[in-house]
C-alpha cells in the first residue's frame, strides 16, 4: 500500500508541475511551445499504465517502446509535415516527458495490480473454496463437454447471480477500499459455500463480478434447479442475500457450451426482471 501510496502521489506531482509549468507565459512565448497533440499523448500515457488489467499488462520496457513508436508516428504523419516544424529541442524534450509520463504510470499500475493480488489472496484465504476464472476453466469445460458428447451424457449449466440487499447499499456509502474488501470477501464466502454443495465433479466458476456459474456433468436440467433451490436457501440463511439463477442442458437445448451459457444467463435475467418488476 505504501508502494501504490508513493507512486501514484509522484505520478500526480509530475503531472500536475508539467502542466503547471506548460502554463507560463513566458516560457511559452520565448523558449518552448508545446503542441496541443502532445498534450493529448501525455494524458493517455500517464492514464493508461494505470487502467490496463493486470493479465494485459507489459512490460516496462515493451510499454516505453510502444510509446516512442507511437511517438514517432505522430512525427512522420503530422508534426514533420507542419509549416513551421518543431525543432529538436523541442522534439526531444517532449519525448522525454512522454517516456517519463509512460514509466510512472506503468508503475502506479503494477502496484495496484499487488493490491488487487492481495485482496484476492486475502479474500481466498479467509474462505477456501474451489472457484475458478472462466479463462482458466475453459479447457476443464472443453474436456467436459467433449465426454458428454462422446457418451451421450447430460450436463447442465447453471448460472447464479447475487441480488442486491439492503446490506449492499450500506456498503456503497463507505470508502472505496472497504468497499472492495467487502464485494471480495462475499464473493469469496459465497463460492466456499457453493462449493459445499456441489459435487467435486462439478466446476465453479467466477464469470464476472458476483455471478457464478456451476457446469454440472451428469446433470439434468430439474436436477440443476433442486441443486440451484439448496443454494438460493444456503445463500438466504446464512449470507442474508437473494439469489437469481437460470439453467441449461445439453444436449436438449444445445451442444455449444457457449449457446448454453447465453441460454443459462438469459434465464436469469428474465427471472431478475420478473422479481424486480
Amino acid at each position: 500500500m505504501k508502494e501504490l501510496r508513493n507512486s501514484l502521489l509522484l505520478l500526480l506531482a509530475y503531472v500536475i508541475g508539467f502542466l503547471g509549468i506548460a502554463q507560463i507565459q513566458y516560457l511559452e512565448t520565448n523558449y518552448i511551445n508545446f503542441e496541443e497533440v502532445f498534450f493529448v499523448m501525455f494524458a493517455l500515457a500517464a492514464t493508461i499504465g494505470v487502467l490496463l488489467p493486470g493479465f494485459f499488462r507489459p512490460s516496462l520496457y515493451l510499454s516505453l517502446v510502444v510509446w516512442a513508436i507511437v511517438y514517432a508516428l505522430v512525427w512522420f504523419l503530422y508534426w514533420r509535415v507542419l509549416e513551421e516544424p518543431l525543432t529538436t529541442l523541442v522534439l526531444g524534450l517532449q519525448f522525454i516527458l512522454l517516456e517519463l509520463a509512460a514509466g510512472l504510470s506503468h508503475f502506479v499500475g503494477l502496484h495496484v495490480d499487488e493490491v488487487e493480488f492481495l485482496l484476492n489472496e486475502l479474500s481466498t484465504h479467509a474462505y477456501p473454496n474451489r472457484m475458478l476464472e472462466l479463462t482458466e476453466a475453459r479447457e476443464r469445460i472443453d474436456t467436459e463437454m467433449m465426454r458428454s458428447r462422446r457418451l451421450n451424457h447430460p450436463l447442465a449449466i447453471l448460472a447464479l447471480q447475487v441480488k442486491n440487499t439492503s446490506e449492499r447499499d450500506i456498503w456503497s456509502e463507505m470508502k472505496s477500499l472497504q468497499q472492495e474488501l467487502l464485494k471480495r470477501f462475499s464473493v469469496a464466502k459465497t463460492a466456499q459455500m457453493i462449493s459445499k454443495l456441489a459435487r467435486q465433479t462439478d466446476l465453479i466458476i467466477l464469470e464476472s463480478n458476483d455471478r457464478f456459474l456451476v457446469v454440472c456433468p451428469e446433470t439434468t436440467l430439474s436436477d440443476s434447479a433442486i441443486l440451484a433451490e439448496r443454494i438460493c436457501k444456503h445463500t438466504k440463511d446464512k449470507l442474508d442475500s437473494e439469489m437469481v439463477w437460470g439453467s441449461a442442458s445439453f444436449p436438449q437445448e444445445s451442444f455449444s457450451f457457449d449457446e448454453l451459457l447465453d441460454l443459462a444467463l438469459q434465464r436469469m435475467k428474465d427471472v431478475a426482471d420478473t422479481n424486480h418488476q
